[in-house]
């Protein structure tokens, strides 16, 4: 189970090139566009991909939301509820909330 998913994550960030970069534009994307607002990690990808910031390969995105967590503990906090995706492709997949913090910068 999660093993498994710990492992795909990293293969996936290990062929990301510039991969530290790329989560630090999310990271200035969350901190700008969403502070103090509740949001899914849909809607971030969202607003990244209008941004311009995009990983070369579609399935870094779930990696990156779990870096986002782990590297800027704090960030976001999860608020208990759930929304179902608007993405077709997801299936109505339930998406966590999350409360964006203050504006810290990524070290």
């Amino acid at each position: 189970g999660a093993e498994l998913r710990d492992a795909g994550m990293e293969r996936v960030i290990s062929h990301e090139a510039n991969y530290d970069d790329f989560l630090r534009k999310v990271v200035l994307v969350i901190e700008q566009d969403f502070r103090g607002m509740e949001v899914t990690f849909g809607e971030i990808t969202a607003r990244c991909k209008e941004r311009g910031v995009r990983p070369r390969h579609p399935n870094a995105w779930g990696a990156t939301c779990s870096s986002v967590l782990k590297r800027r503990p704090g960030l976001l906090t999860p608020t208990g509820k759930f929304v179902k995706s608007r993405n077709k492709k997801n299936h109505a997949h339930p998406y966590p909330v999350y409360r964006v913090a203050g504006v810290r910068r990524f070290d």
